[in-house]
């Protein structure tokens, strides 16, 4: 790949991006969610939080990762770096489906409930109007979701 090729792609105008930059199929990527997702299930907050920012840079079309990245920053008691994370997600022109988005409501509004409450009630409440069209959202706001 010549260097304007390379620049095109940081440029992000190819859809693969980095990841294609980076030389990564699919499936590469892929191995580094499952992997990330292990070390979060392992409670490995800091290498789950590093594998999800980097699957993040590498996929920006896939924002579910930085809702991913948001839950790895908390764990390991980041909680201005996963409320960030989850105003990038919520930014994004298509964040994801309504689940994707009550999730991530719902995560920022407890963060954030012990020094913004108003902030908290508003995402609680944003959560309640998205999740009205989506059985499965509603699920997750009932606390009944898989």
């Amino acid at each position: 790949m010549n260097l304007e090729e390379r620049l095109a792609l940081l440029g992000g105008l190819t859809k693969g991006g980095m990841r294609d930059l980076a030389g990564l199929t699919a499936a590469d990527v892929g191995a580094v969610s499952h992997f990330a997702a292990a070390a979060f299930q392992s409670k490995k907050f800091e290498i789950s939080a590093k594998a999800f920012a980097a699957l993040a840079a590498l996929e920006p079309d896939s924002p579910l990762h930085l809702v991913h990245l948001a839950h790895a920053l908390a764990g390991q008691g980041d909680k201005v770096g996963a409320v960030e994370a989850i105003d990038r997600f919520l930014a994004q022109e298509r964040p994801g489906s309504a689940a994707d988005m009550v999730r991530a409501l719902m995560l920022r509004a407890e963060l954030v409930a012990g020094t913004d409450r108003v902030g908290a009630e508003n995402d609680l409440k944003a959560a309640h109007i998205i999740a009205a069209g989506s059985p499965l959202a509603q699920q997750i706001l009932a606390g009944s979701a898989p």
